[in-house]
């Protein structure tokens, strides 16, 4: 059985490739071997594992983890074989390129949103990466205004939003999520002017769910876009 480890900046998510559970464990309280230990899910049976990794440091402590019970491990790194020809592989990360082999299992060219730390917009045309986007993510947004404007709170994000509110709260909520959603539409409508073939927009991550309520365009949420895309890439690349 296949276990595939998303090493996030704020969340490492794993998952078994034919479970439907996604364990969470802070990324931030991961420094070592032992802290490992006590963190990871102990009802989890497999014999190799796919890791994504942003951080260096962190996939390194997964890796010795594994090796020390004889468990077959893989680190997706730019040398890897991909489905998408992806001409500045160094700039890219290993999460935003698993996102992007998920979404190429059923489309050559689409545009793929991923809602985390930061708010990234990619591109793909014909199999070819086109290029991205990066603006800072919902939280990563409120967390700015909170921590530079005296007067403004912590607001609950998940909840329904409008074009303006009549408090400080709902109107920091309102220009937070409304906000994001100029920018993802506005960002959609400018990149299928320059690419006519796109038929689908794939966007996974927080609040997903709630941002999709106002979007005019329409989307296809698939918050396991990043772990089909590592299980395309370790079976294209086991035993490297």
């Amino acid at each position: 059985m296949l276990l595939l480890v998303d090493i996030g900046n704020t969340y490492t998510k794993i998952k078994l490739e034919n479970d439907s559970r996604i364990f969470h464990i802070e990324t931030s309280k991961i420094v070592d071997l032992f802290s490992l230990d006590e963190l990871f899910p102990k009802d989890l049976v497999f014999d190799k594992a796919c890791i994504s990794c942003v951080s260096t440091k962190k996939d390194l402590i997964f890796k010795e983890y594994f090796d020390k019970r004889n468990i077959y491990s893989l680190i997706i790194n730019k040398d890897f074989n991909f489905r998408i020809k992806y001409p500045i592989k160094n700039e890219l990360g290993p999460d935003l390129i698993a996102l992007m082999e998920g979404c190429a299992i059923s489309d050559s060219s689409f545009i793929a949103i991923s809602l985390g730390t930061a708010s990234v917009f990619l591109h793909v045309k014909n199999r070819v990466f086109n290029g991205c986007a990066i603006a800072p993510g919902l939280l990563s947004s409120l967390d700015g205004l909170i921590n530079t404007a005296s007067m403004i709170k912590d607001t609950n994000l998940d909840k329904e939003y409008e074009l303006l509110g009549f408090d400080t709260d709902s109107s920091v909520r309102d220009g937070i999520l409304m906000g994001h959603t100029f920018l993802i539409d506005g960002y959609i409508d400018a990149i299928l002017k320059t690419d006519e073939s796109i038929k689908n927009v794939y966007m996974m991550g927080g609040f997903s769910e709630v941002l999709t309520k106002k979007l005019r365009n329409k989307v296809c949420i698939d918050q396991d876009l990043i772990f089909k895309g590592m299980l395309e890439i370790y079976r294209m690349n086991e035993g490297k």
